[in-house]
């Protein structure tokens, strides 16, 4: 019976002890937590909320790709400096119990992103395409372009292509999204759009006379050297050495200058090398013996200053001449547009011609008078570049052979708006 007794005694000891350690003692701890927000930006940060259950009084976080990447704080302020998803784990416990929470890619970075695009061209025709290619940095994923000028206006695509129909110089937007950044560029007159509608030759005089349109073959180069252009690029103009030179481009575009009501406009580039009572830029001049019969026009530098003189009769020396105010500087490219307009008669033929000098108006006035108003006569002379020609293309003299570099001859039959004259002055 003792023995029992003391059996009993020593098991029910035993289970009263075991009570006494039980973890049932302290809540029962359910780690879990939250955060401000789950999605960022590189270099934002986080606040991270515990939720656990169970009374806890100590934690412990580690935050892969965190700074900090260990923490003891109940509720921790985290930021994270590059990109990715990262895995949150969190130890909580109080004096009798602890759990572990883990959420594998809980937090997902990505980069802030900026705005940057490409162009395939930059200086084209009306009509022409371009490619803009997204170079954006930062995993865009949406884009929103907006196009001046351009067809269509605007576009959704990444890599949109845009033609461009009427000249001009025009500016392009794009915007590009990630789902929690955007960003703006605008690049202002990025696109510059030239002039061809009319155009019946384009001389670019890149050490050739070749015609860009292909109309024409290419002109004859007499004694002429590669110069740098207006740019500075080597090889891009020519330079006329101010008593042979010439280009010859032959006996063509009768059609355009000569006859009834005719309207034309040239635009081209000039720089002269020295002062000179007659320095010649462009002409259609006279016969096969340069006599004045036969002349059509001469455009010229003279005494620094722009001249221009028309022929109006095959039979009289009939002829008006023109004259500018400015003073061209010797050494300085100049941008040079004329304009005639052979349907209008008023002031005795003065008002046919119009100037610009670098994209503005120039001030001209007839100072020279002869003969009654007629129209252009055709000739069989040959279209010259820096020298009289005759109808064998051969120099008429030296004595207003150009001295100094011609670059980027267009020839229109129309007259040319101030807008283009702008555009062209600017390409």
């Amino acid at each position: 019976m003792k023995r029992f007794l003391l059996l009993t005694a020593l098991v029910c000891g035993l289970f009263v002890l075991d009570a006494c350690n039980d973890d049932e003692s302290f809540p029962q701890v359910n780690a879990n937590f939250n955060a401000d927000r789950t999605s960022i930006l590189v270099g934002e940060s986080i606040a991270l909320t515990d939720s656990t259950t169970g009374e806890p009084n100590s934690w412990s976080w580690t935050i892969d790709g965190g700074n900090p990447n260990e923490s003891t704080l109940q509720n921790p302020i985290i930021t994270f400096q590059q990109t990715g998803e990262f895995t949150i784990t969190l130890e909580a416990s109080n004096s009798g119990n602890s759990d572990v929470e883990s959420k594998p890619d809980f937090i997902r970075v990505i980069p802030e992103v900026t705005a940057e695009f490409e162009t395939s061209l930059t200086v084209i025709n009306e009509g022409q395409e371009v490619m803009f290619t997204d170079t954006s940095e930062g995993d865009p994923t949406s884009w929103q372009w907006n196009f001046e000028g351009g067809m269509p206006a605007i576009s959704s695509e990444q890599n949109p292509a845009v033609t461009y129909l009427e000249s001009g110089v025009f500016s392009v937007t794009l915007e590009a999204s990630n789902e929690l950044s955007t960003s703006n560029i605008t690049k202002e007159a990025i696109i510059l759009v030239l002039p061809i509608d009319g155009l019946q030759a384009h001389y670019p005089l890149d050490g050739s006379a070749e015609d860009l349109t292909g109309t024409y073959p290419a002109g004859i180069i007499n004694n002429t050297a590669s110069a740098a252009n207006r740019d500075n690029l080597p090889n891009k103009a020519l330079e006329f050495d101010g008593m042979t030179s010439n280009v010859d481009l032959g006996d063509i575009l009768d059609e355009v200058f000569t006859g009834e009501d005719k309207i034309f406009s040239v635009s081209l580039w000039l720089k002269t090398n020295a002062s000179s009572a007659n320095n010649l830029i462009i002409s259609k001049l006279g016969d096969s013996g340069c006599s004045e019969d036969q002349r059509t026009f001469t455009i010229r530098i003279v005494n620094n200053r722009f001249n221009a003189l028309f022929y109006q009769s095959l039979t009289s020396n009939s002829f008006r001449r023109w004259e500018g105010e400015t003073t061209l500087e010797v050494d300085t490219w100049y941008h040079l547009v004329i304009n005639y307009n052979g349907e209008t008669d008023i002031n005795n033929g003065a008002d046919r011609l119009s100037v610009h000098i670098d994209s503005e108006p120039e001030p001209i006035s007839l100072n020279g008078v002869e003969g009654s108003l007629g129209f252009l006569q055709n000739g069989t002379a040959h279209l010259g570049l820096g020298n009289r020609l005759d109808s064998s293309g051969d120099n008429c003299g030296t004595n207003l052979t150009f001295n100094g570099s011609i670059d980027d001859v267009r020839i229109f039959s129309r007259i040319l708006t101030l807008s283009e004259i702008q555009v062209l002055f600017q390409e």
